[in-house]
């Protein structure tokens, strides 16, 4: 698969642009298509991470170039782990650390499947405070495919196994018609007597026809586990 083809009008913009995002700074990659680097959409959600992460262990899932991983450790997280199967990505998310200002050894990234990581982890007997899962909807990489309906719900289930008492599972999902809380009904361990502290979608930013139900594709879900 070659570049992405980008129609410009006017004056075609920089490779490279450093933008700034509520109180953080990403570097986003204009001509790469849709993937730029940030997701504008999540700006709200970035805010809550940063307000639960002060002094706690943070696990981001599918970190991507880490905007929830500069946003917890902003919020003051004890440590944060951000997972994904691409090391170019996480390069990137170290590169958002620096932009940021944020102490590097506060940071540990793992280029990794995710579901593979959890196996590990759980056998080494990982704990975090907060973990945050923010899967894509499909992805066809090799050794490690995902399809959301089939591959979520075992990921939230191996989450909460790490998820320590009194923890917080942040869950997201951009899947048009996917039922996110029907998914966290079915994964989490009732043992745990989840408790549902906030549901999320599209921030005021992003407003909608009423009718155009599809265009709502953003679910987020907090839950606070026992």
């Amino acid at each position: 698969v070659g570049p992405a083809n980008v129609a410009v009008l006017g004056e075609a913009p920089p490779e490279r642009l450093h933008v700034t995002d509520g109180p953080w700074r990403f570097e986003v990659h204009l001509t790469t298509g849709v993937n730029v680097g940030l997701f504008t959409d999540m700006r709200v959600e970035r805010a809550r991470i940063a307000s639960l992460a002060a002094g706690r262990r943070v696990l981001n899932l599918f970190a991507y170039t880490g905007g929830f991983s500069v946003a917890a450790a902003s919020g003051g997280a004890a440590h944060v782990t951000s997972v994904d199967l691409s090391d170019g990505v996480l390069a990137w998310a170290r590169d958002h650390f620096a932009l940021n200002g944020l102490d590097a050894a506060t940071h540990t990234t793992v280029a990794a499947d995710v579901s593979s990581y959890l196996a590990d982890a759980r056998r080494d007997g990982a704990r975090y405070d907060l973990v945050v899962v923010d899967p894509p909807s499909f992805s066809a990489a090799r050794h490690a495919p995902f399809a959301i309906d089939r591959d979520y719900p075992p990921i939230i289930r191996a989450a909460c196994d790490l998820l320590a008492p009194g923890g917080d599972l942040w869950l997201a999902a951009n899947t048009r018609g996917y039922s996110l809380t029907g998914a966290v009904q079915v994964a989490v361990p009732a043992a745990r007597q989840p408790r549902l502290v906030a549901l999320g979608g599209l921030p005021p930013d992003y407003p909608t026809e009423l009718a155009d139900v599809d265009a709502r594709y953003l679910q987020t879900c907090l839950l606070r586990l026992r």
